[in-house]
């Protein structure tokens, strides 16, 4: 049986303050579901920005809403920006998808979406993103991202 969740509201990053982390909704089989439960720690890193950051995912065992969110980091750490994970469906054979923001991209100042894909090996979730300019469909930035399910 699937468990069918709404997306969640867009979300606006956060400015400057203190990280702050959103339930997010996730969807997908009760199994593929199952297999994403955990505590997940890890990094991405923009190609063409260059930027890095860390990222934040924590799903409970039975629930179908986690808490996520992608710290932005920044040369000066006072300016790091707190961004949450929008949704992520856990998809059949260890696929992981989703979407964080919108939130407002530092370098451009436009207001931005990122599309992330991964697969599931084992402990370890790696895929890659690309961020576009909200509304549009055309190329965008794009980057890896790693994640590892803490013990």
């Amino acid at each position: 049986m699937k468990r069918e969740m709404l997306l969640a509201v867009a979300l606006v990053a956060v400015g400057c303050g203190p990280a702050q982390s959103t339930s997010v909704p996730v969807k997908g089989s009760d199994v593929s579901v199952l297999l994403l439960a955990g505590k997940w720690v890890g990094s991405y890193e923009g190609l063409e920005s260059g930027r890095k950051g860390v990222i934040h995912f924590d799903l409970s065992r039975g629930s179908t809403y986690a808490e996520g969110k992608v710290i932005m980091s920044a040369d000066d750490p006072a300016k790091a920006t707190s961004v949450p994970i929008k949704f992520v469906e856990a998809a059949e054979k260890g696929m992981v998808k989703g979407v964080v923001g919108p939130y407002t991209e530092p370098q451009l100042k436009v207001q931005v979406e990122t599309e992330f894909i991964g697969a599931r090996r084992g402990d370890v979730i790696s895929g890659t993103f690309t961020t576009r300019a909200v509304g549009t469909a055309g190329q965008g930035q794009t980057g890896t991202w790693k994640v590892t399910k803490q013990r």
